[in-house]
């Protein structure tokens, strides 16, 4: 399960501004102040979520629903899926049976979003709830 394509290409978006914003802090001149360490973190910062952006997803297998989100990727066993919510987040426990969640931030909607990507991202996480039913 993926965002739309144009989307996904969106999500590049914040990095990239990111890395454009180091450049302009790191071009200013003033390498002594703040301005340069903040670049040197916000390149890589950036460059990584221009990267990750656009393959952020939700695949259910055998082993459950793996969540490929903009900074890391989770795998949630199977058994351990307590709920899909709205927020969208997977709601799940762990080995010790704390309760635990994962947002699904590549399908989060906005009143002023296009109805497009909001048909598709409920499109999407209603998949994911069908799946996570049939599981049980």
């Amino acid at each position: 399960m993926r965002p739309l394509a144009v989307a996904r290409v969106g999500n590049v978006t914040p990095g990239v501004s990111l890395v454009l914003l180091a450049w302009l802090l790191a071009t200013d001149g003033d390498l002594g102040s703040w301005r340069w360490p903040a670049a040197v973190v916000a390149v890589p910062l950036g460059v990584y979520l221009a990267v990750r952006a656009p393959g952020c997803e939700v695949v259910c297998d055998q082993r459950g629903v793996v969540v490929r989100g903009w900074l890391w990727t989770r795998t949630v066993p199977r058994k351990a899926v307590v709920e899909v919510t709205d927020f969208p987040a997977v709601r799940w426990r762990d080995g010790r049976g704390r309760a635990r969640w994962t947002p699904l931030s590549m399908f989060w909607t906005s009143p002023r979003m296009l109805p497009i990507f909001v048909d598709h991202s409920e499109h999407q996480v209603d998949r994911l709830r069908r799946w996570v039913r049939r599981r049980r």
